[in-house]
């Protein structure tokens, strides 16, 4: 067990030379590295966390029952943030460049598909059928309206 330690120690200080851990009792630098520290920093942009769940349809519950809907919706949304969806169901969202608008509408139709397909109760069956026949502009108004 010892041993472990000891070479797990030796694996830090080789690959953090520079690191304050790696000083010991005595207040000397363990390892012998002498190596000056050149890493630079510089700034980035953060890009976003990859979804953690691809988009699949199967991913969804589906609801028959409006005494379901509280407990249903709220496992919609969090399955669409885990997706990567989730700007649709803002309605205060405005896509920003060409790239953003395609991707909005591409996720759009996949809600809507996904609403078409689980959302078994008269009024989100009502208002899906609205969407298809163009009596709304896009999906977000629709989850928004049934959803939250």
């Amino acid at each position: 067990m010892e041993l472990d330690s000891e070479v797990q120690r030796a694996s830090w200080r080789r690959r953090h030379p520079d690191s304050p851990l790696n000083e010991q009792e005595s207040g000397t630098r363990r390892g012998g590295n002498s190596r000056t520290n050149t890493n630079t920093t510089t700034a980035t942009t953060s890009t976003p966390k990859p979804n953690t769940l691809k988009k699949a349809l199967t991913n969804y519950q589906a609801i028959t029952d409006d005494s379901q809907f509280e407990a249903w919706s709220l496992d919609f949304r969090t399955t669409a943030i885990a997706e990567g969806t989730d700007n649709v169901l803002d309605a205060s969202y405005v896509p920003s460049g060409e790239r953003e608008e395609r991707d909005h509408k591409g996720n759009s139709d996949y809600i809507l598909n996904v609403l078409s397909r689980h959302g078994k109760t008269p009024s989100i069956e009502r208002t899906v059928r609205e969407v298809m026949s163009g009596n709304h502009t896009y999906t977000g108004q629709v989850a928004c309206g049934i959803v939250w």
